[in-house]
């Protein structure tokens, strides 16, 4: 063998195990507020495989009818009033919006803040107290724990029911998380990470 044969697997070898490396090392990195929190303002995470992967999945209020491709109701646009269940707590019904089972991070959460008074649960990793209690409206309005830019109102607040709210304070969990408010909800979109 040449020595610019020997070179080039000794440089492929090197580079496979540093990948390997670096994998394995980026893989223990654990997920918390701050390392989300930190990736929001790295621009250069853009452009790198996150660490550790995740898949992006979405709690709605889609239509719930829509099931069988180009059938009566695939094209349907009942998307609202939808949700997975009503659950008795503590002598209160709540709507649960979304729910999963295994590590992950809520990243956003969308809903039209008509309801001045609902109140908003997060359950994390199977507790049956929820970690984050708090008025919908004051949460997504930047007024309570979270403040603007992580929260805050898509539109003139004094329309009321033309009003948006949005969070995105990452909210991550390491067993399971469950969202659940205390009225029926009108439309939603919840967005998350589902980590391998």
């Amino acid at each position: 063998m040449g020595i610019k044969k020997m070179m080039k697997a000794w440089m492929v070898g090197v580079a496979v195990l540093g990948a390997a490396i670096t994998g394995a090392v980026a893989a223990d990195v654990p997920v918390t507020l701050a390392s989300l929190l930190n990736e929001m303002t790295d621009r250069d995470s853009l452009a790198r495989w996150p660490q550790p992967a995740y898949t992006c999945k979405q709690a709605s209020s889609y239509d719930r009818r829509q099931t069988i491709p180009n059938g009566d109701r695939w094209h349907g646009n009942t998307d609202y009033k939808q949700f997975i269940r009503i659950e008795q707590n503590e002598g209160r019904q709540e709507w649960v919006l979304m729910e999963h089972d295994g590590p992950g991070a809520v990243v956003r959460f969308w809903i039209p803040l008509e309801k001045k008074n609902c109140l908003v649960r997060f359950y994390c990793d199977g507790s049956t107290k929820p970690a984050i209690a708090v008025k919908l409206h004051e949460l997504l309005a930047g007024r309570d724990f979270v403040k603007p830019p992580l929260a805050f109102i898509a539109s003139d607040e004094k329309a009321i029911n033309k009003v948006g709210g949005d969070l995105y304070l990452p909210i991550p969990f390491a067993k399971s998380c469950k969202i659940t408010i205390d009225e029926i909800p009108y439309f939603f979109v919840v967005n998350y990470r589902a980590y391998e």
